[in-house]
This record gives structure tokens, C-alpha cells and sequence, in this order.
């Protein structure tokens, strides 16, 4: 293994934060691996507002929790599923279709539909990587 060079870098390059809630671009494949011109706008899970649906997220989970016993398990398990994918619906900030607009309601439609869309955008969302700091690739400022 190659052994890295350290770099000089500002503290302003840690920060993940600001571009995690302004969200990047993730290019979009068709189920056979096929490239398109689709993208889902996502943000990080470091975002403040997926913060926030994850509170949400978690409330939800409590409420139902109260009410398991009422419940078939098919509805446990659906409304798991639904909890799930309103709260990672909330990392998607913007999207390539033009003819629907990017809401809650249709992001949770589109990874209804497609469920291995869901999975990448949660795992794309938390690699940091993702929204590391234009900064980074600058020499820190004196």
C-alpha cells in the first residue's frame, strides 16, 4: 500500500455540513447497469434537514410502536417501509424529471417503484466523500 502524502489544509475543509444541505448530483442507472442522463440531487446524511427527518423518523417509530399491538404484521412492516422511505425521501433536494416535480409524496412514489434507487441514495448520502469541501483541493489561505 502506497503510503499518502499529508496535505495543508484550512479547518474550512472538515466542514461537510454546508454542502451536504445544498446536496450533489448522483447519476441515476437503469436496473440492467445502462448509464442515463436521469440524477437525483441528494443530500448527506450530515445535512441538517435530513437530521431533522430522522427525528421525525424516529417519533414515527415510537407512535407505531404504541400501536403494534392492534396491528396485523403486514402492517407493521409497511408502515416500517413507509417511515423508511419518507425519511430518505428527504435527502432528495432536486431530480432530472421536469414532468413531476420533486416532492415527498413523489420521491416516496419513484422509490416505491424502484426500490434499488432508494438503497443507492441511502448509501451515496452517507459517504462523506460526497460532499467534501471544494475547499480541500485548495492551499489554506494565510
Amino acid at each position: 500500500m502506497k503510503k499518502q502524502k499529508a496535505v495543508d489544509v484550512d479547518f474550512e475543509s472538515f466542514n461537510i455540513v454546508k454542502k451536504s444541505e445544498a446536496g450533489v448530483k448522483m447519476p441515476l442507472y437503469l436496473p440492467d447497469g445502462k448509464k442515463t442522463t436521469s440524477w437525483l440531487k441528494l443530500r448527506g446524511v450530515n445535512s441538517p434537514s435530513f437530521e431533522e427527518a430522522v427525528s421525525v423518523a424516529d417519533r414515527e417509530q415510537v407512535e407505531l410502536l404504541g400501536k403494534e399491538s392492534k396491528l396485523e404484521q403486514s402492517e407493521i412492516d409497511n408502515a416500517r417501509r413507509e417511515i423508511t422511505r419518507k425519511m430518505l425521501a428527504a435527502l432528495v433536494v432536486d431530480w432530472s424529471d421536469k414532468k413531476t416535480p420533486c416532492t415527498e409524496k413523489n420521491v416516496c412514489e419513484f422509490f416505491k417503484g424502484a426500490p434499488q434507487i432508494q438503497r443507492q441514495v441511502d448509501n451515496f448520502a452517507t459517504e462523506d466523500k460526497h460532499f467534501i469541501n471544494d475547499s480541500f483541493s485548495k492551499p489554506p489561505t494565510s
